[in-house]
């Protein structure tokens, strides 16, 4: 099988659940105490000195779930757009109250992105804690340019299309969007708050179950299922979970259900 893309990611061991957190801050007590709020949270965390030690990391592929960076006193803006070019992961800006005349400007400057709040030091754990989660549940959407590809499955984010072994599924466009969000998380519990937050811009009712007909409309179509080596499990009361459960062949050919939406 030939796979050819700009963006390809190969089935791998899956991803733990828990939330990787970076943390960048210049002042060593600073970043001790932000790590250990976010570890109590049951968050992972990386500690950064600078932004520019956080920026190699990201350019060499790192992935954060959220950044929490504390803003330098000599904060340079290109490097927070920087920050912002190689990582859409949602950020969490926090100012010192002395350098509370720079809120305006840094605000204007990041005006235009998305996944984006601020918050004054010293930080109550408490109120950090509310802070990132809403921030994780609001997200930056993810964009990609061009063709995104998972051993037979491919999806084409322009035209938003999604193929099975070169042959297009037909989706509708929040089943693609589902899907796409599915496949960039594998093997990691993705929450009913999380998934209807990205696809619908809110938190889903106590009784609503749109997220779980639209769940069983991209299993169908895309035939997740063991027999493609893929497996959609609904976590009763929490979410949902796509696993590899083995890496695809191309020699495998079982078909998937083809009918229109």
């Amino acid at each position: 099988m030939q796979i050819s893309s700009s963006y390809v990611t190969t089935f791998a061991p899956p991803r733990p659940a828990a939330t990787l957190v970076a943390v960048v801050a210049a002042d060593t007590e600073g970043s001790v105490t932000l790590c250990q709020y976010v570890d109590l949270m049951d968050h992972g965390s990386r500690a950064f000195a600078t932004l520019d030690g956080l920026i190699q990391a990201l350019q060499g592929g790192v992935y954060f779930d959220m950044l929490l960076v504390t803003l330098p006193a000599d904060v340079d803006m290109t490097r927070l757009l920087a920050i912002r070019r190689f990582s859409e992961a949602p950020t969490l800006f926090v100012l010192p109250r002395e350098q509370l005349h720079m809120l305006l400007p840094v605000g204007e400057a990041l005006s235009d992105l998305e996944g984006i709040d601020f918050v004054l030091a010293p930080i109550d754990p408490r109120e950090l804690k509310s802070r990132l989660r809403l921030l994780a549940l609001r997200g930056a959407p993810f964009r990609p340019q061009g063709d995104l590809t998972w051993g037979d499955y491919r999806f084409c984010v322009g035209n938003r299309v999604a193929f099975f072994r070169d042959s297009p599924v037909q989706l509708k466009p929040r089943e693609f969007d589902l899907a796409l969000e599915l496949f960039r998380n594998m093997g990691r519990l993705m929450t009913r708050e999380r998934l209807s937050s990205a696809l619908w811009g809110r938190m889903p009712g106590a009784h609503s179950r749109t997220l779980d007909v639209c769940a069983s409309h991209v299993r169908r179509k895309l035939g997740l299922q063991a027999k493609n080596n893929l497996s959609l499990q609904a976590v009763y009361g929490r979410g949902y979970q796509l696993n590899a459960v083995a890496p695809l062949h191309p020699e495998s050919h079982h078909g998937i259900d083809s009918q229109p939406a």
